[in-house]
């Protein structure tokens, strides 16, 4: 039960990561309306928050994506690009990364690992009889 609960949870991010990833960027502006689409039928009673600014997004999808704020080249990298393409250019070097990889498969790893037994303990210490389950 537990089990296909979390599984449902990995699979249905697995599917809106590879949905975000293959939007294409001239879609991007329609992800907000379909948001706020959502959040109204929600009754979320809240106004869409302001845009951050640059940098902040640099630090925001830099932390999501690889677990870890850019560093000083990173940041110069990012500002010298056209302010216009700047978010947009942003995102495939931050996702081909070995950062990337090891982010994702540590998240997903902890997720599946939250799958509980009857103990508490984690299913992988039942297998290896670390749980005395009867």
């Amino acid at each position: 039960m537990a089990v296909s609960r979390y599984l449902l949870v990995i699979v249905s991010v697995s599917a809106l990561l590879v949905s975000l990833l293959a939007v294409p960027l001239a879609a991007a502006a329609s992800v907000d309306t379909v948001l706020q689409a959502e959040n109204v039928a929600l009754s979320a009673g809240h106004a869409p928050l302001a845009v951050v600014d640059d940098l902040a997004f640099l630090r925001r999808a830099s932390a999501d994506l690889t677990g870890r704020i850019p560093d000083r080249t990173q940041v110069d990298e990012f500002l010298s690009w056209p302010v216009s393409e700047r978010r947009a250019r942003l995102i495939d070097p931050l996702t081909v990364g070995q950062r990337f990889a090891d982010r994702w498969a540590f998240f997903f790893s902890d997720l599946s690992a939250t799958c509980q037994s009857r103990c508490g303990a984690p299913r992988a210490m039942e297998r290896t009889g670390g749980c005395d389950v009867p």
